[in-house]
């Protein structure tokens, strides 16, 4: 609901997911995806992280991955996304590949974000840890916006506020920022 108070004149339709410093971010995007989810919107929840399996580890889907209809968005179908409830899907990001910023970087993300939405109301896109990722960073400047995920006291102050300075310098709009706890 607080992601609504942000902009109550527009809906926000692109979310990305990202941590500070390699947080692990799934419990927090999944909890987001079904919050969004019972709101009777259709969400799919986008596994973006394509150097590792994030979501769901190696599940067996025989669906076009997020790597495919990167190549191809023409190839999406019912057959590519995984329905965990009556308004939320999963796209899963596909067997991991060294170099994942060439998939982004050839303007493939615009028109497979295009046909998505034209199926969901919400896209809710999980990416790598923004710091240390370039595939991320540039997901993030074509969305609406990004929530960072960050842990209490494993961050330092100055390296933080460097991040925020150059995500905001890359046309990033930064939603706001998920403080989590850390043992």
């Amino acid at each position: 609901t607080n992601l609504k108070l942000l902009s109550p004149d527009r809906h926000l339709s692109t979310l990305a997911i990202s941590s500070a410093d390699n947080t692990s971010t799934l419990s927090f995007i999944q909890h987001l995806a079904l919050a969004f989810s019972r709101s009777s919107q259709r969400v799919l929840l986008i596994d973006a992280n394509l150097s590792d399996y994030v979501q769901t580890g190696p599940i067996d889907h025989d669906g076009s991955k997020l790597a495919d209809l990167l190549l191809d968005a023409d190839m999406i179908s019912p057959a590519s996304t995984i329905e965990l409830t009556a308004h939320l899907s999963l796209l899963l990001a596909g067997k991991p590949i060294k170099n994942p910023i060439d998939l982004f970087s050839d303007n493939s993300v615009q028109p497979l974000l295009e046909k998505l939405q034209t199926q969901y109301d919400a896209l809710v896109i999980d990416i790598p840890p923004i710091q240390s990722s370039a595939a991320a960073r540039l997901i993030s400047s074509q969305l609406e916006g990004l929530i960072l995920v960050v842990r209490i006291r494993l961050v330092k102050q100055k390296i933080f506020q460097q991040l925020i300075h150059e995500l905001k310098q890359c046309g990033i709009n930064i939603l706001g920022i998920v403080a989590i706890h850390s043992m």
